[in-house]
């Protein structure tokens, strides 16, 4: 089961212009030069140039919940992160919180979690934990230039395990068109074509295909 992830560089990359375009963040300009200059780079370490249109593409984008795209980002002390809070009651599942991470960044600081988890017992770690560690982010490296998933999948799914990948429709960090365009270079027979599934006879909660060896769905309205 994979969710929301990065698959192919070429076909992911291809496929996070398009949305954006698609979703009117982005202008022309940026989705031209972005598919021209983009294409054969990693999307973990770009290359300076595309690096110069994804810093475009991101002012362009504004201030927004990358992870949602309409949800109103988080800032803490605001009506809405204060309003979430008040909004939660037993036995209701609570809306979505874009200062989750927030939240649990500060949770997973707080000493009396450390012992209990059996983290950093001896104390001698001075940096605080953090959700996405980007040193080693930035100093990640690879043999090849552009990294894909694509032959692990063939591999696995050659091997007879049955693979299910999701996508939230809202992301725009792995978005569902870069998913269903990596998916769609598998080369995969299709099974079954695209359909819409119900989380109740009359609502809809998403869409899905399934192909021989894996089946793809997206969940309508959700993030990443």
């Amino acid at each position: 089961m994979v969710g929301n992830g990065l698959t192919d560089d070429r076909t992911d990359m291809i496929g996070m212009f398009e949305y954006w375009w698609h979703h009117g963040l982005i202008s022309d300009e940026t989705l031209g030069s972005g598919l021209e200059v983009c294409l054969g780079t990693s999307l973990i370490h770009p290359s300076p140039e595309c690096q110069k249109i994804w810093i475009k593409a991101a002012m362009e984008k504004g201030n927004i919940d990358v992870y949602s795209i309409y949800t109103p980002p988080c800032e803490e002390g605001t009506p809405y992160a204060r309003g979430l809070k008040r909004s939660r009651r037993p036995l209701m599942l609570p809306p979505y919180d874009p200062c989750t991470a927030f939240y649990s960044t500060n949770y997973l600081n707080t000493p009396e979690v450390q012992r209990a988890m059996h983290a950093n017992v001896s104390g001698i770690i001075e940096y605080p934990w953090v959700m996405c560690n980007n040193p080693i982010h930035d100093n990640w490296t690879t043999d090849t230039p552009i990294a894909s998933m694509l032959p692990i999948y063939k591999e696995l799914i050659g091997a007879g395990l049955k693979v299910w990948v999701y996508s939230g429709d809202i992301d725009t960090t792995v978005p569902l068109s870069s998913t269903r365009r990596s998916l769609a270079a598998l080369g995969l027979p299709v099974k079954t074509s695209w359909y819409p599934w119900y989380m109740v006879p009359t609502e809809v909660g998403g869409w899905s295909m399934e192909y021989e060896g894996l089946t793809f769905v997206t969940v309508r309205g959700a993030g990443h």
